[in-house]
């Protein structure tokens, strides 16, 4: 990206947008030197390894496209990572939260997501296989573990879904149900909501039961 002198300058083009398109975010991600091999074989490994993790998970997998075999094999090869790469990838990776408007939604590793230069047409973000899953995307932003998402839509619903809760899947996937919506109804904005504790504490002192005063002022 190019810094310009001037403060009303309209800058220089980031992405090639297709007739009917329109930019509707931006996230910062830090970069990571990572080759593309590299990429997809941390990719496999991740997700064999929660794959095993999660061998109870009962989630309806009716809901979820899956990325194109052969789109998969001709990123990924068959390059395997040492137990110290994988470390260094781990702890470097950032998570994607994308939503669509008809309610659904998955996380996303950033490794998925190609560096490019300046001015293409992008790359698939969300696979659209029913309008049921939406139209188009929402949000898509960085996420962190342990944090909440609030979800609202235009009929003036909302709700709060921890991010934990969202599977990670394949770029290209629709997702799973965030939120059953009405007909009609559609998402408009996704934002994270930052839990302190403090309101759960708070809530805590205020139910406590209270102990009498046993002092000579108290009442009989």
């Amino acid at each position: 990206m190019r810094v310009f002198a001037g403060r009303g300058s309209s800058g220089v083009r980031g992405i090639r947008l297709a007739e009917g398109d329109r930019v509707i975010s931006l996230a910062v991600l830090n970069h990571v030197e990572a080759t593309v091999e590299e990429r997809a074989a941390y990719l496999r490994m991740a997700n064999a390894k929660r794959r095993a993790e999660n061998a109870a998970d009962t989630e309806d997998d009716a809901d979820i496209t899956v990325v194109d075999a052969d789109e998969d094999e001709a990123a990924g090869g068959t390059e395997a990572l040492t137990p110290e790469r994988f470390a260094q990838l781990q702890a470097a990776e950032e998570v994607l939260l994308i939503v669509s408007d008809g309610g659904f939604g998955r996380r996303s590793s950033a490794y998925d997501y190609r560096v490019s230069g300046r001015g293409g047409q992008g790359i698939t973000n969300m696979t659209f296989s029913a309008n049921k899953r939406g139209t188009e995307v929402a949000a898509t932003l960085p996420v962190l573990p342990g944090t909440d998402v609030m979800l609202v839509t235009d009929a003036g619903r909302l709700i709060r879904v921890p991010v934990d809760q969202v599977r990670i899947m394949a770029r290209q996937a629709s997702g799973v149900t965030l939120l059953r919506l009405n007909d009609a109804e559609r998402i408009t904005s996704v934002f994270p909501v930052m839990d302190d504790g403090e309101d759960e504490a708070g809530e805590a002192e205020d139910a406590a039961p209270q102990t009498p005063d046993d002092g000579a002022g108290s009442a009989p």
